[in-house]
């Protein structure tokens, strides 16, 4: 007999598949041909700090990307260098990156091209070191999705125009205020937040401030109107 052999194969971010095809080509009169093939499809689950992802076969160790519950329904890449990432979130989870060699350095760019204006990927560059068959658990994104856009005005109605000053969260106090300057109409624009409640403070006028209740479910930008500070009337030419 004679034989022919075929074999091809496809990776993918959620598996590999191989198809194998043998056929056996009679000589003698008579005789039957002979083909034979093989399907051979490789997965693997992936779990790491109580996340879970469906993965293509994992050689060593691994690495999980699971994206902030805010951030559902986008798709985030994951070292999106070539024709294609090497990984991607989807409908099936959390991204994995499944043949990382331990105790070798990786380089990990997490990217998303078609994200809505205000939602946070957060930290987007991520130095890997993994160990002997270990796993890896990289959070994406913070739930900081809220941009704040206000006009600040004082007691006569005019535009606290080219002022310093800081948002303060009451709700964690373990997060630095975050500082901004009003533009020429007294309008602020501040990216990074998170609904709740928020005091705004300014740098000229310490023992004046506002409390912002942002609501609960804001995503994206956020107009909070006018905003009319404590602060006493000043004559147009009031310094800063």
């Amino acid at each position: 007999m004679n034989s022919a052999r075929a074999d091809v194969s496809y990776a993918d971010y959620r598996f590999d598949a191989r198809v194998f095809q043998v056929s056996d080509f009679a000589r003698e009169p008579g005789a039957e041909d002979r083909h034979r093939t093989s399907i051979a499809l490789g997965t693997a689950l992936a779990y790491a700090d109580g996340h879970i992802g469906l993965s293509r076969p994992i050689t060593d160790s691994f690495a999980l990307i699971a994206p902030h519950p805010s951030l559902a329904g986008q798709t985030i890449d994951v070292n999106a260098f070539g024709a294609k990432p090497e990984a991607k979130t989807d409908f099936l989870g959390p991204a994995i990156l499944p043949d990382l060699a331990s105790y070798y350095r990786y380089q990990t760019l997490i990217d998303a091209q078609a994200l809505p204006a205000g939602l946070d990927l957060g930290t987007d560059h991520f130095a890997l070191l993994p160990r002997y068959r270990s796993g890896t658990l990289i959070r994406v994104g913070s739930g900081a999705n809220v941009i704040l856009q206000a006009d600040l005005v004082d007691f006569a109605g005019l535009p606290m125009d080219l002022e310093l000053g800081a948002l303060v969260l009451p709700a964690r106090e373990s997060h630095a205020p975050l500082d901004f300057f009003t533009d020429k109409q007294g309008q602020l624009h501040v990216a990074g937040l998170r609904p709740g409640k928020i005091v705004i403070r300014l740098a000229n006028y310490p023992e004046s401030e506002v409390t912002l209740d942002i609501p609960e479910g804001t995503v994206g930008p956020y107009d909070a109107g006018t905003i009319t500070m404590p602060v006493a009337v000043l004559p147009p030419n009031r310094p800063h």
